[in-house]
């Protein structure tokens, strides 16, 4: 489902997808409201709500297994980030320009994890840079330089 720019408004009744649906994309609207991604049915891969105006925690222990990407980037989602309770298969988090806030874990990201931006946040503390995954430099697992430049925290 693509309902991007369509000036929808109000909450995002995640428990209404439909089991099936893979994708759904509601960017650049005027959407409320938490994001309860238990809702989600089982086989759903993809959420693209970024230029929203959410509110509230994001419990990502809640996403479905089979997760792929996560952009919910420029709303006014909140609170602690948990990134040791990604799903495996997890290729994208993007959540830039938010109220994130607290320390954060990376050295248990999904090993699939290609993309991941929190730039914009208010995120704290010391970050340990071991044990990122392979596919954030597919150059040269050496190559710090590459790999910090697709991590973004400031």
């Amino acid at each position: 489902f693509d309902w991007g720019c369509m000036q929808l408004e109000g909450n995002i009744p995640l428990q209404w997808v439909p089991e099936g649906v893979r994708k759904v994309v509601l960017s650049g609207n005027a959407l409320t409201g938490t994001l309860d991604l238990a809702s989600l049915p089982a086989s759903f891969e993809e959420l693209e709500c970024p230029m929203n105006q959410l509110t509230g925690e994001l419990l990502l222990g809640n996403l479905p297994d089979g997760m792929l990407n996560l952009h919910a980037e420029h709303n006014s989602l909140s609170g602690s980030l948990n990134l040791t309770e990604l799903p495996p298969s997890m290729a994208q988090l993007i959540l830039n320009d938010n109220l994130f806030s607290g320390e954060i874990n990376i050295t248990m990201l999904p090993q699939s994890l290609k993309i991941f931006i929190l730039n914009k946040n208010g995120l704290s503390g010391s970050l340990v840079f071991r044990n990122l995954p392979p596919a954030m430099d597919s150059e040269s697992e050496s190559d710090l330089g590459k790999t910090l430049s697709k991590v973004r925290l400031t």
